[in-house]
């Protein structure tokens, strides 16, 4: 699949029969201004699109065909499935920088500051609802329809309850007994469950039965959850001061892998760290502690391991011999590249 995947906004066009109006009310001008221009340059700015892979290798997962490359049709519903998926990314970044406050995204302004709160915070909340339109709008059969809206429905769900712990009670106001706990169960609801959604969407347009589509969503949350381990230790790196990024996660007192490994450290040490955290900007104290205990050092191995549990817990469940070996370089190529993209120790 091309890991540029690009999202279908309404045109002006579809608008008339999306919104239902009178032939008195058209408005169909001032929606694309104040609302499908500023979601489409948004979406052109640069991403990863690691679940948009992760959606081909759940069709992999979810199909019969033994060969290596998909046929045209194959590809074009893997298409979909990325398109659907990387919609409602989109979304929740949009609406997660509103509440965090956050300044920059994906090498711009945050759309709250570049169009304003109102704006941003509607065109967010739409987005969250387009991919449905999608899924109707692609002719599948009933029943595979069916799944789609279900499978989203329920990640939906899951990752506001993921972010109702991520902007709640600050997690240096836990104990510390809880935060590990607390930070994982964040890093699954949020992270974890869109990345399962991409493997489970990608499994049920190829066809795979319930057991299929569950092993895909499976893997997938434990892959999403690596890829969060992986960019929250990311959060860290960085040598400029003004990076108004780095710290972040720590700033805004975030469930966070971070806050996770530091919390094994302990009760004394754990509370140098936390007052350290408070003294942010000034990031003196808290670099000590960080180095003292290479945390992340320590952070990358365990997400890796935690990584390579879960590929090769995968590698298990599906033959790597013949034809099929090359689904598993597939899966533990995509795991190099998601360690890796955000910096390392």
């Amino acid at each position: 699949m091309d890991s540029k995947v690009s999202l279908t906004l309404p045109c002006r066009e579809q608008l008339p029969e999306l919104l239902g109006l009178s032939a008195e009310a058209a408005v169909e001008d001032l929606l694309g201004e104040y609302l499908l221009k500023p979601l489409e340059l948004f979406l052109r700015r640069p991403s990863k699109h690691f679940r948009a892979e992760a959606v081909e290798i759940g069709f992999y997962l979810g199909s019969d065909g033994q060969a290596e490359w998909l046929s045209p049709a194959s590809r074009r519903l893997c298409e979909i499935g990325a398109e659907v998926v990387e919609a409602l990314h989109a979304a929740s970044l949009v609406v997660d920088d509103i509440e965090d406050g956050s300044q920059f995204r994906r090498g711009a302004l945050a759309l709250h500051l570049e169009h304003g709160l109102s704006l941003a915070l509607n065109a967010g909340n739409w987005l969250y609802f387009w991919p449905f339109e999608r899924i109707r709008s692609f002719a599948l059969d009933p029943k595979t329809e069916l799944q789609l809206y279900r499978v989203c429905h329920k990640v939906l769900l899951r990752a506001h309850f993921g972010q109702a712990l991520d902007v709640g009670i600050p997690i240096d106001q836990l104990p510390q007994a809880r935060v590990r706990s607390t930070c994982q169960a964040a890093l699954e609801l949020k992270s974890g469950a869109l990345v399962g959604l991409a493997l489970s969407i990608g499994a049920i347009l190829g066809g795979g039965t319930e057991d299929q589509v569950e092993r895909a969503n499976r893997f997938g949350c434990g892959f999403g959850v690596a890829l969060q381990m992986f960019d929250d230790l990311g959060n860290l790196l960085g040598e400029d001061p003004l990076d108004p990024k780095r710290y972040e996660d720590l700033r805004l007192r975030r469930p966070s892998w971070v806050w996770a490994v530091a919390s094994e450290s302990s009760p004394d040490q754990y509370e140098v760290f936390r007052c350290a955290v408070k003294r942010l900007p000034d990031d003196g104290p808290l670099k000590d502690w960080l180095e003292k205990h290479d945390l992340l050092k320590w952070g990358h191995h365990r997400a890796l391991e935690f990584l390579k549990t879960h590929i090769n817990e995968l590698a298990v469940e599906i033959s790597s011999t013949g034809e099929r070996a090359f689904l598993i370089k597939k899966i533990q190529a995509l795991g190099s590249r998601l360690s890796g993209a955000y910096g390392r120790a």
